[in-house]
């Protein structure tokens, strides 16, 4: 809505490219989906983007995406197009990971089909993990869809590797992997400019390899996103010092300095003042 473009699913759905997605059959009805073809397709850029923005409005309808004027072009020195900047919390943990554990558990006769969640429990039940993980690990079988984005972060990271190396042809194994060496690179405290390049060729390969593993119609637009937090990392750093997990974070900080439903702004204001008095 801020950027007063098409949704993910149309037309020239996606905010940060101009590949336009085909329609494809999917189950009974029909998704968008998001081919990978090298050389990528054009950047939008804030230029073309305001001229986007100056056509569509005088035509009354939407041009490459964008449906009219945005607002954000008020704001000072912000580019309407690498200022947006793509969450992983969203996108990766939420949005991939979670798709490709449906998609394993939920494809009967498939060669990645997984018959039971609790077959990935089995291989994890002695599994110990670092003291930095806070949240233990849920088992899949019982509480799958309560799943909070920091226990999908773990299972990419800490749980997958062990759980699907017997569970997975190597073939299927491997190609989860590209996704897992990646995002474990562009999550480090520091990355340099040729580890972002190296996994940068990870998700050509992971994103290119999709439609011969599990079929064209799983190239989502979770799934394409994954080559702009790429170009975000190269713009503004490590995706975790922007992520969505700083704010839920806040909210929660937010949430413990008040209690019941009257004057509550009041509430906060006074106890955060509060708070910096006792740590001074």
């Amino acid at each position: 809505m801020l950027s007063n473009s098409m949704q993910f699913n149309a037309f020239y759905g996606c905010s940060y490219c101009l590949n336009q997605g085909v329609s494809v059959e999917k189950g009974s009805g029909w998704v968008r989906v998001f081919r990978f073809s090298y050389p990528l397709p054009e950047l939008r850029t804030q230029e073309s983007t305001f001229r986007c923005a100056v056509t569509s409005t005088r035509l009354g309808k939407p041009v490459q995406g964008i449906k009219g004027a945005l607002i954000l072009f008020l704001i000072p020195f912000l580019n309407v197009i690498t200022g947006l900047i793509p969450d992983i919390m969203h996108f990766v943990f939420l949005g991939v990971v979670s798709q490709f554990i449906n998609l394993w558990l939920g494809s009967p006769g498939q060669p990645y089909y997984i018959p039971k969640s609790s077959l990935i429990d089995d291989e994890l039940v002695n599994l110990k993990v670092p003291n930095e993980i806070l949240r233990d690990f849920r088992n899949m079988s019982s509480h799958l869809r309560d799943w909070k984005a920091s226990e999908y972060r773990n299972f990419l990271f800490f749980y997958s590797p062990v759980a699907l190396k017997k569970l997975f042809p190597p073939v299927y194994y491997k190609h989860w992997m590209l996704l897992v060496s990646a995002m474990r690179i562009l999550l480090q405290k520091t990355v340099t400019v040729s580890q972002v390049e190296n996994a940068q060729l990870m998700i050509y390969k992971f994103i290119a390899l999709i439609p011969d593993l599990y079929g064209l119609e799983h190239v989502s637009y979770n799934v394409h996103i994954l080559l702009h937090v790429v170009e975000g990392t190269k713009n503004w750093g490590a995706p975790w010092a922007y992520s969505a997990f700083l704010y839920e974070d806040a909210d929660g900080l937010i949430k413990r300095l008040f209690h019941g439903t009257n004057s509550i702004a009041k509430q906060i204001f006074r106890n955060f003042l509060c708070g910096s008095k006792l740590r001074e």
